[in-house]
């Protein structure tokens, strides 16, 4: 199965949510396979990801073809394929679809009426075919439909919900703003890792044994402790609302 995480406007999460939201909600034990289709090489910056297994593939539209028809895609395991912007994004969803893979879609938004015209660009370009996902990204926590009032209304401001928007999606995933995000990568590392960390930590026999250390190592675990926590929280709090 791969997953595609397409938008044509750039800067709407696509890889946030490939690397710490799918690859998370994806994980049973073995890396999930990252495949970056971008000159960012963002995904590299997870060197010590035990969930994430990356790799770049060149935007360069003579070489794109190429590259996924001679990627080696094991039914076995778990894909998702990170695609940029533009029309690097229109390239990847004409590509895979060409490779006869079994395939669903993610689009992910941020908080912006303007996006609205992406998705429906998006859309298009996948067809009918195939599930297609909404990611709904970066509002504060609780605030989704404050934050997205040009899907679900403003009565207090003279907008009416625009829900038919959603009924094309298989599916919703709402991803609220969070600071772990960054600080989990800051150690090389996804939301998932810091959270799967924690929740392995028998933190009892830790706390015992950090204090026999001294005061610096007691001082690293709690820290440590409430990155993980931090983590879980945040990871807890993603809503997947079915569709269809």
């Amino acid at each position: 199965m791969l997953r595609v995480t397409v938008n044509t406007k750039g800067g709407g999460g696509k890889t946030t949510t490939s690397t710490h939201v799918l690859a998370y909600l994806l994980y049973q034990g073995s890396p999930i396979n990252v495949v970056e289709i971008d000159n960012n090489n963002v995904s590299s910056i997870f060197h010590n990801s035990e969930i994430l297994a990356s790799k770049s593939i060149t935007t360069d539209q003579k070489e794109l073809r190429r590259a996924l028809s001679e990627a080696v895609f094991d039914p076995a395991q778990e894909y998702i394929i990170d695609a940029g912007g533009g029309d690097d994004s229109l390239a990847v969803i004409r590509e895979v679809i060409a490779l006869g893979e079994e395939v669903e879609f993610y689009i992910p938004i941020q908080p912006d009426r303007k996006t609205l015209h992406n998705v429906k660009e998006t859309v298009q370009a996948i067809g009918k075919d195939y599930p297609i996902h909404l990611i709904l990204n970066n509002f504060y926590p609780g605030e989704r439909e404050t934050a997205f009032w040009f899907i679900f209304g403003d009565q207090d401001n003279g907008f009416e919900p625009n829900l038919a928007i959603l009924r094309q999606f298989n599916s919703v995933i709402s991803v609220p703003h969070s600071r772990t995000i960054g600080q989990a990568e800051a150690f090389g590392k996804t939301v998932g890792d810091v959270a799967l960390a924690e929740k392995r930590l028998n933190f009892a026999a830790a706390k015992a044994e950090a204090r026999a250390q001294g005061l610096d190592a007691f001082d690293a675990l709690l820290k440590e402790h409430n990155r993980g926590l931090d983590a879980i929280d945040f990871l807890d709090s993603i809503k997947v609302e079915k569709r269809k």
